[in-house]
């Protein structure tokens, strides 16, 4: 299932490129390299996420991207980032020595990813120094680990097990550039999330990852 639902999106990106790829023939073949820097703010949703009401954490993201444009209108862009993931929840309360309420406290686990989408960019063109855009598409994230961390006392942080290597999602978002000669210089939220469990887990309660990254980036044209 998780296959096919990815396929139909590559094969709708595909659709769009060949029909509006001869827009702007002025632009085709031209390749753009960039940074892009900023932070996630993610939790954990699915089954996990209703039950133990899961609430945002911040994390980092950052990395490299490169723009293949067809038109000036499309683009295929194509990502790799270190991702900073996770989420946080009620642990319980707990009683002191004379069984007085303590709490509550806070579990949280943080998650290391490497993501990498391939995403379809639209453009739409307003002036020649302004690019607001819109993009959408796959994303396959490589996990490099984990840690849970509780406040509870005397109860250890440890390293995540049964976390899956790969997690596979879409993305979409929009972002704004501007264009100074050569180079571009924007700003874009985008908004991810797993199509399936996170962990391999036997009996567990579904979890999936659920991200809005917003980010500065830099570019420029190379080709």
């Amino acid at each position: 299932m998780m296959t096919k639902r990815i396929r139909a999106t590559l094969e709708i990106i595909a659709a769009v490129m060949l029909g509006i790829g001869v827009a702007g023939p002025s632009h085709a073949g031209s390749c753009n390299v960039g940074v892009l820097g900023g932070v996630n703010v993610s939790t954990l949703s699915g089954q996990f996420g209703d039950f133990a009401q899961t609430q945002s954490t911040i994390g980092a993201a950052g990395g490299a991207f490169v723009d293949y444009s067809f038109s000036r209108i499309l683009a295929l862009r194509g990502e790799a980032y270190f991702s900073g993931k996770g989420g946080k929840w009620n642990g319980g309360e707990g009683t002191d020595d004379q069984g007085n309420p303590t709490g509550p406290f806070e579990d949280r686990v943080k998650l290391r990813y490497v993501d990498v989408p391939v995403l379809a960019r639209v453009t739409l063109p307003t002036s020649e120094t302004l690019e607001p855009y819109v993009v959408v598409g796959p994303l396959v994230g490589f996990a490099l680990g984990g840690r849970f961390e509780s406040e509870i006392p005397g109860l250890p942080s440890e390293d995540v097990t049964g976390l899956k290597s790969v997690d596979f999602g879409l993305v979409g978002g929009a972002g704004l550039q501007l264009v100074r000669g050569m180079s571009r210089f924007g700003i874009e939220a985008k908004y991810s999330r797993s199509l399936s469990d996170i962990y391999d887990i036997a009996g567990n309660l579904e979890s999936l990852n659920s991200a809005f990254t917003i980010a500065v980036t830099a570019s420029r044209t190379v080709k």
